[in-house]
């Protein structure tokens, strides 16, 4: 009786976990991840839709915007309030997503162009990406680093990771506490270096 019992019991073990190791087995699909992060073959690394930050001035960026099928409308820009005090230029332009896009972009929040005297530095685009799937996706990145920020909400701190192969920077942030990093959504950066910080030393001391 108790033999049969084990049998059984061994049974049931192997039904439950059967489904889990079949999930296990699946390779990790990375197509969505590779639509949105490779760019096309005749526009080198950094490049989005495109657009080549480094490379790219803002009139070819415009044009790109203004006819580019993932673009709903391209928000407004200032010339005259877009002075620094060292005679340099600095633009935001910003466009609104028109449904045709990848899946993984968050369409609720506009894309971003920086552009320094007439070039484009810097592209920025919210995802749903989590800092996991970045990870399974392309590996571990060339550097990390964690930064924190106090504002009127308290503290924040963000997670920068730069991945050289594709001139690309992963930013999650958060608001402290430091979380489950890897479950983190995060905004895409395309850019032809990284954004150099000061170093922030341990999670504790980030948010301590």
């Amino acid at each position: 009786m108790v033999g049969r019992l084990f049998k059984l019991a061994l049974v049931l073990v192997g039904l439950f976990a059967l489904p889990l190791l079949l999930i296990r087995a699946q390779p990790y699909d990375d197509s969505d991840l590779r639509v949105l992060l490779n760019p096309p073959p005749d526009c080198p690394n950094p490049c989005f839709m495109g657009i080549r930050p480094g490379t790219t001035n803002i009139w070819d960026a415009l044009d790109v915007l203004h006819h580019h099928e993932w673009v709903a409308r391209v928000g407004q820009y200032d010339f005259e309030q877009s002075k620094n005090l060292d005679g340099t230029i600095t633009i935001e332009l910003n466009w609104e997503w028109s449904g045709a896009q990848p899946a993984l972009i968050d369409s609720s929040r506009r894309g971003s162009a920086w552009i320094l005297d007439d070039i484009v530095v810097s592209i920025e685009v919210a995802t749903f990406l989590r800092l996991g799937d970045v990870r399974l996706g392309m590996g571990a990145p060339q550097q990390e680093q964690l930064y924190a920020i106090q504002n009127a909400r308290g503290s924040q701190y963000s997670h920068y990771t730069w991945y050289p192969q594709g001139s690309l920077q992963m930013i999650a942030s958060h608001p402290c506490p430091v979380g489950e990093l890897n479950r983190m959504q995060v905004m895409v950066q395309w850019t032809a270096k990284p954004l150099q910080l000061p170093g922030a030393g341990s999670e504790r001391r980030v948010c301590g």
